[in-house]
């Protein structure tokens, strides 16, 4: 009789929950929308069926060329979210979580492809009208091996010193903070870098004063074709250290 009822239970759980993306009445597994884990504002891994991030507002597909199932590429697990340009429509979505003056991204890339004669915006975090800190590939180069840039205060910081390839899965740390010293760290490995060169990326450049409060995931430029690949994604009001993909 206990377990009848226990089953009773999860049952009428799953029928009563509701979140953004979902038909009403559609049964979910109630904990696929549970709160944010360690403390993550946006816990996104792409997993299952359409997007399952744990940020209550969910994401939008700002345009259409965007694949969030696709299960060629992936970091972890068996699914990550594919961004590409053709025909000079471009993938990009957003996802917003409470905004703060002081934030931190997280986030796996992998480039398939990519010919860019512009600068392209990778990761960014940003409010309504306004990129505050981002990662840029650098619009003077193409693939297979580009630098890349930090974006601040309304323009693109010097280039790194180390060059990225297509077919390697990268981690990237973006730390933004109104008025102050914001970074963009990339590496090959679960490490973060503090410098840059050597095959790592750390570029530094101040912010403009203003708050975020959404991540945006775009392959997104002028005259740029080619397909990116991101997974895991993290925002945090706290800094994002080492190893930190659930």
């Amino acid at each position: 009789m206990k377990t009848l009822a226990r089953y009773a239970l999860c049952f009428a759980a799953s029928v009563l929950v509701y979140a953004p993306g979902m038909v009403r009445g559609q049964i979910i597994n109630p904990y696929r929308y549970a709160a944010p884990s360690a403390g993550y504002l946006i816990n996104e891994d792409f997993e299952g069926t359409g997007y399952d991030n744990s940020n209550e507002n969910g994401w939008v597909e700002v345009s259409g060329n965007v694949l969030e199932d696709q299960t060629t590429y992936k970091a972890k697990g068996s699914q990550a979210l594919e961004l590409s340009i053709s025909g000079g429509a471009s993938g990009e979505v957003y996802a917003t979580f409470t905004s703060g003056t002081t934030m931190y991204a997280f986030a796996r890339f992998y480039f398939v492809t990519h010919n860019s004669a512009a600068a392209m915006g990778i990761i960014a975090l940003r409010n309504s009208t306004t990129t505050m800190a981002a990662l840029l590939v650098d619009g003077t180069e193409a693939l297979p091996t580009t630098q890349v840039k930090i974006f601040a205060n309304g323009s693109a910081g010097s280039a790194s010193a180390t060059r990225l390839s297509t077919a390697t899965w990268y981690y990237a740390w973006i730390k933004f903070v109104s008025g102050g010293e914001c970074y963009v760290a990339v590496s090959a490995s679960s490490t973060r870098p503090t410098a840059d060169g050597g095959g790592n990326v750390y570029l530094t450049k101040t912010a403009a004063s203003g708050s975020v409060d959404r991540i945006r995931l775009a392959h997104q430029g002028t005259s740029i074709s080619g397909t990116t690949i991101i997974d895991n994604v993290l925002v945090s009001s706290a800094e994002i250290g080492n190893n930190p993909e659930p």
